[in-house]
């Protein structure tokens, strides 16, 4: 029998300097907490150097206002030849800059507020991360907790943080005689939404680059967004936060007495009264104002606790310690790590983004083909009510995708790589989402290992229900595969036709014809919805028969698979970036 506990905690996290290109990370899926070496995020300007320090969860959007003279009909996307005649695809920023960065920056995922300590030095000034001597750093996996120890001129100081399971909620208990000399306080900051408006014109900014909007944060603009004090006693206070049109609530709750006072606009302290070496302090986000009562700040760890100890004993479990093999302890630990992390970052109500709820990539929205590598493990675990949580995403989606479809004449639902702002019925604009097609079939994916799991598991829910739910999300999707496929009259054959953007993307769009990736996938996504059609008693469809019987093999040369079907030189020419 495998002792979970043992397996889990062998693996935990343990640092004793600070690496800011590995922060940890709290959270439940929905909301998620990323601290450095202290435990908070007291020194977020280290970070920025490596992975910023953010606090996310999947409802924190802001949209900037559209500036004026920019209209969604004033786009002009790039023209085509396709099988179905020309079509337009959101492909350039050629002549329009300003609305092609407009609709691909917007909306952009928020940091809700940092929170951290600032601790000062023998003397009164402020301590920098250099200060920061003996530390010990730990993640207790198996408890979802972070334990975190360090001295400031000798002085320890200990911090335990953890999010609550099923509330966007932090807390922190802090031990150390620097609260009694009044030496340690609890620091509130919100920076602005980023990309946000350029202080000149209010306009967005071309070219894009990663590490600008990483952080999510905009510092530098702090009349872009307002911040209320709405209530305040001796250990309560919540905020409201106000971008543009879009608004959330902040509550900040604390054990024993501090003072809350404003150091500059936005930023707020805590200040504990001194006389204790013991400080408990807790926030609470929400897009609406709060209704139920403060939770004690022990209840919310023991909550904590209470979860990640299920989540690691049910499901399943690899042991490698018995192993001869070298790499047996390394496979084991990612293992451990990656089923953490992604209940953390990408359990929650949407796709992930790529970086999870740690900060943003791709001004934090979804990029649907990696949906797949962050999501579909979790039913192999048994953990499948987490894909769930962001399956749903799809049939709350799923008018929007058939009007995608419809817009290129096709039947059925498109799925893109990811959106612009929402009354926007098209990809985000960028030379190679809009051609992507990886991430179509993965709805049936995702719904297929669903199913298998209620069959194969004491499930709660019975497989009929699955077919129900899913239903018509599996063969909407299936029906625009059919209708994207086109007849090659000369071979006698379906192919899938240029413009396609590979999974490897670095071909040019219009030279591709049969990716092998995708056509081995396509293949999968119609046979698996002729399963669910003869599931649901509707009987296999003729027209999908007819395709999967003359779909084209997969290209080969010389005895190796092609990228695709006009690239012999996959293995020369096109050997980098991310092979498919």
């Amino acid at each position: 029998m495998i002792d979970r506990y043992q397996l889990v905690t062998r693996h935990n996290p343990v640092y004793h300097r600070a690496d800011i290109r590995a922060p940890l990370s709290v959270g439940n899926g929905e909301f998620a907490y990323t601290a450095d070496v202290t435990g908070m995020q007291s020194f977020p300007e280290a970070y920025e150097k490596g992975q910023p320090l953010c606090t996310q969860s999947q409802w924190g959007w802001h949209t900037n206002p559209k500036p004026s003279g920019l209209s969604y009909e004033d786009f002009k996307m790039t023209e085509y030849d396709t099988p179905w005649g020309k079509q337009g695809f959101p492909t350039s920023s050629k002549g329009q800059k300003d609305l092609y960065a407009y609709l691909r920056q917007n909306p952009h995922r928020l940091h809700l507020g940092q929170i951290g300590m600032e601790l000062k030095k023998v003397g009164g000034t402020k301590a920098v991360l250099e200060d920061i001597t003996d530390i010990r750093q730990t993640l207790d996996l198996y408890h979802g907790i972070l334990k975190s120890y360090f001295r400031i001129d000798s002085t320890p100081v200990q911090v335990r943080t953890a999010c609550h399971p099923s509330r966007e909620e932090v807390v922190f208990s802090i031990e150390s005689s620097l609260l009694r000399e009044g030496r340690l306080t609890v620091r509130l900051a919100f920076p602005g939404a980023s990309p946000g408006r350029s202080f000149s014109e209010g306009r967005a900014s071309l070219p894009d680059r990663w590490p600008d909007y990483l952080s999510a944060a905009d510092w530098r603009h702090p009349e872009f967004h307002h911040t209320y004090l709405v209530e305040s006693d001796t250990n309560t206070a919540v905020f409201l936060r106000n971008l543009d049109d879009d608004r959330y609530f902040v509550r900040a709750h604390w054990s024993g007495q501090g003072i809350l006072k404003q150091t500059a606009p936005h930023c707020f302290s805590v200040c504990p009264q001194p006389g204790s070496d013991r400080f408990q302090i807790g926030f609470e986000f929400q897009r609406s104002s709060f209704e139920h009562d403060v939770d004690e700040i022990e209840n919310t760890f023991r909550s904590s606790i209470n979860y990640w100890s299920q989540f690691w004993s049910a499901g399943g479990a690899v042991q490698l310690s018995d192993s001869k093999d070298p790499g047996a302890e390394e496979l084991e630990r990612r293992l451990i790590l990656s089923q953490y992390l992604t209940a953390v970052h990408c359990a929650g109500s949407m796709p992930p983004q790529e970086t999870g709820l740690m900060n943003n990539s791709w001004y934090g929205k979804f990029n649907l083909e990696m949906h797949w590598w962050h999501a579909y493990h979790f039913t192999l675990w048994g953990r499948t009510s987490l894909l769930e949580r962001s399956l749903c995403w799809y049939n709350a989606n799923l008018s929007k995708a058939k009007r995608m479809a419809k817009r290129h004449g096709l039947s059925g639902a498109r799925w893109v790589k990811s959106y612009g702002p929402e009354d926007w019925d098209d990809a985000m604009p960028s030379g190679i989402g809009p051609l992507l097609i990886w991430c179509q079939p993965h709805p049936i994916s995702f719904a297929e290992a669903c199913y298998k799991a209620c069959q194969e598991s004491a499930c709660p829910e019975s497989g009929v229900s699955i077919l129900e739910k899913y239903g018509d999300l599996v063969l909407e999707t299936a029906e625009y595969m059919a209708d994207f496929v086109v007849w090659d009259r000369v071979n006698k054959r379906y192919i899938l036709a240029p413009p396609i953007a590979t999974a490897q993307e670095v071909h040019p769009p219009m030279t591709v014809c049969n990716p092998s990736f995708e056509l081995s996938y396509w293949r999968y996504g119609l046979k698996v919805a002729q399963r669910w059609r003869e599931r649901m008693k509707l009987g296999r469809s003729e027209e999908w028969d007819d395709i999967l019987q003359h779909l084209s093999k997969l290209p080969v040369y010389q005895g190796v698979y092609l990228a695709h079907e006009n690239c012999r030189d996959t293995y020369t020419r096109y050997n980098y970036d991310h092979p498919s």
